[in-house]
């Protein structure tokens, strides 16, 4: 059965919706920890709505767009980019999510904390983001605090024209960083916009309890396999405080690989707000379980209407990746975490595509 698309425009002031619009060659996409995209196109005259309303609901930056499949928003952002053709009369247009509307604001007020949650630091950003009506988009943020897990330092200053995504950066995308994206519901037939933070991973991550299952042959169409050893390896160096013999250094070795025949690469990082040596060596013991050798992506091509179908998994949520072809004859099977996606309706000649990104280890024999 056919999915049903809607493509709704509103006011992102009011939050009102303006206008129902009929869209062609529409795809869309979403990722943890920034934003995601989406392109559409309107004909002018041919449309069935009315002109004046179809362009003051298509306005880049005072309008937002949300897609709806089957009554459920699956796409939820600021329109970006609009260009208009006057002679065929149609109009391309490009929206970005809430995560982009960070990088689009300064912080013009003095922010300073210490010692606080890298999570609790990041809710502040969004709350002083917020704070003036002009910027409120309503987007709920966690009320916390959460547990001082990870403590950082974070100075931002006025006379340093920084924007908010530039700080939220720096807390949530370092190796012991955190998972973070806005979601839309649908209450009331109002829209709700929650900001969700996971530490260290957003999402289903018990495997074993996963009903999350993608197999090539099978519910998969295609998969690309990319594995890489740029940022990856064997021997995990954490720089903490303090400088020459008396800084703190973390060390951490992936002693399995080495095993089984790897050469020893070497990674170098840093973490100078730790002074403690235990805690920097943990964090390297952290740092290297997300540096194995060779750092594996897989791009998943898969149709929307098969199971697991689309929109019942989340970004961060864990399954498991099973292939039986030419590379894997015997069959193998990793777990992979869906780190961002796209989405591609379908038209006339053709059927709803998926494209996953999983982020996991390299595939193991069965």
């Amino acid at each position: 059965m056919t999915a049903e698309l809607r493509y709704l425009f509103g006011d992102l002031s009011t939050q009102q919706i303006i206008a129902e619009l009929p869209l062609s060659g529409v795809s869309m996409s979403k990722k943890l920890n920034e934003w995601g995209t989406f392109r559409g196109t309107v004909y002018f005259d041919t449309s069935g709505i009315d002109n004046r309303d179809l362009a003051s609901a298509t306005v880049p930056g005072r309008n937002f767009v949300t897609v709806e499949r089957d009554g459920v928003p699956i796409w939820d952002g600021i329109l970006w980019t609009s260009t208009y053709d006057s002679q065929a009369k149609v109009m391309n247009m490009t929206g970005r999510t809430y995560e982009a509307y960070a990088e689009k604001n300064i912080v013009d007020v003095d922010f300073v904390r210490t010692g606080q949650d890298q999570r609790n630091i990041f809710c502040d950003l969004w709350r002083q983001l917020q704070g003036p009506s002009n910027r409120n988009l309503n987007i709920v943020i966690p009320t916390g605090p959460f547990d001082n897990a990870v403590p950082r330092d974070l100075s931002i200053l006025a006379s340093e024209y920084k924007t908010f995504a530039s700080g939220m950066s720096a807390m949530s995308d370092n190796d012991d960083g955190f998972d973070w994206t806005i979601t839309t519901t649908k209450a009331n037939n109002q829209y709700v916009r929650t900001l969700m933070i996971g530490y260290p991973w957003l999402g289903i991550q018990n495997v074993t309890s996963s009903p999350l299952s993608f197999d090539y042959p099978g519910n998969v169409l295609n998969y690309y396999e990319s594995a890489s050893m740029s940022a990856a390896g064997t021997h995990v160096y954490l720089l903490g405080a303090g400088e020459g013999s008396d800084m703190v250094v973390g060390k951490a070795i992936n002693a399995d690989l080495l095993a089984t025949g790897f050469k020893r690469y070497d990674v170098v990082d840093s973490r100078k707000d730790v002074e403690d040596p235990y805690t920097i060596g943990t964090l390297a013991g952290q740092l290297a379980l997300t540096r194995r050798p060779p750092l594996t992506i897989y791009k998943v091509f898969m149709k929307a209407d098969l199971d697991p179908v689309f929109g019942s998994y989340g970004l961060g949520d864990a399954g498991t990746f099973s292939v039986v072809d030419a590379k894997h004859p015997d069959g193998a099977s990793t777990t992979a975490r869906v780190v961002a996606w796209e989405y591609r309706p379908g038209s006339d000649d053709n059927v709803d595509q998926t494209e996953l990104i999983f982020q996991g280890d390299e595939l193991s024999d069965d």
